[in-house]
């Protein structure tokens, strides 16, 4: 139970940042309900949605994400701060509440947390299963979950070249020509292969797969994607003046093992003509 969790901390004062009751989820307590319960065990409680709940657009950056050095400078920021520098001075053990149950991905729990660790303040998570952790073991933490989705990613962008590089393989020995790999009018609107063969031109998306777990690579293939190549296939025809030529729509799905290793599977999904 929260208060339990609390009091066995020795926390004497709540600071709610959750910007609503609900704030994202089901299972959070009504902020009278909640205060009524701590005030029942002695704990202070204190709602700082205004000051720590909501990132203004002022401090967010163009993709709307809240930036660090904006945020500490904001008026409410710095109200909602020397606050609870108050109630640390008057003896308070202060615990700052949020909804978001996942340390490792509260952005507003990380910024509050940095900024009061900047000032000399003692600085701990709890933890979802109750553990305490130091503000940096949370860093830690993060900076390594960081690393390995950069690895993942890496390694994804790795074998989606050896993939491209395969079926390109593939398509030639077949008499194809290439044209053109990884054509690219603008973030999502691009072409994996273009080739030409006995008049015809072929738009070839490629999906690499490492297994057959989610299926057929080409299901990765939906409705947005084959709107995107639509656009794009229009756009390589009309640059390269091409508009009275017939085209053929194909995607390669591969099952890369190792590079000698691999399943390579074409699909026609449409055509001009």
């Amino acid at each position: 139970m929260l208060t339990e969790r609390l009091r066995g901390y020795g926390i004497d004062c709540v600071v709610d940042i959750r910007t609503n009751a609900q704030d994202g989820y089901q299972s959070a307590m009504m902020p009278k309900d909640l205060k009524e319960s701590l005030r029942q065990c002695g704990i202070a409680y204190l709602s700082f949605a205004n000051e720590f709940g909501i990132t203004p657009i002022e401090a967010r950056n163009k993709r709307g994400k809240a930036v660090y050095t904006k945020c500490i400078k904001q008026p409410l920021f710095q109200q909602g701060a020397t606050r609870i520098m108050n109630g640390i001075d008057k003896g308070y053990t202060i615990a700052i509440l949020d909804a978001d149950s996942d340390i490792y991905h509260s952005k507003r729990h990380s910024i509050i947390g940095r900024y009061f660790e900047s000032t000399g303040i003692r600085v701990r998570h709890i933890e979802r299963y109750g553990s305490l952790m130091t503000y940096q073991e949370v860093q830690d933490i993060i900076i390594r979950r960081a690393e390995a989705i950069r690895a993942s990613k890496e390694e994804d962008r790795e074998l989606g070249i050896n993939g491209e590089e395969i079926a390109g393989m593939h398509l030639i020995r077949q008499g194809h020509t290439i044209l053109d790999m990884n054509w690219n009018l603008h973030r999502g609107y691009e072409l994996d292969i273009v080739t030409r063969k006995d008049g015809v031109i072929y738009f070839v998306e490629v999906k690499t797969r490492r297994s057959m777990k989610r299926g057929s690579p080409h299901l990765a293939i939906d409705r947005q994607k084959m709107h995107n190549m639509t656009v794009a296939i229009h756009e390589f025809m009309h640059k390269h003046d091409l508009t009275d030529v017939p085209y053929k729509v194909m995607s390669a799905a591969i099952v890369y093992r190792s590079e000698e290793d691999y399943d390579i599977d074409f699909m026609v999904w449409g055509n001009n003509y």
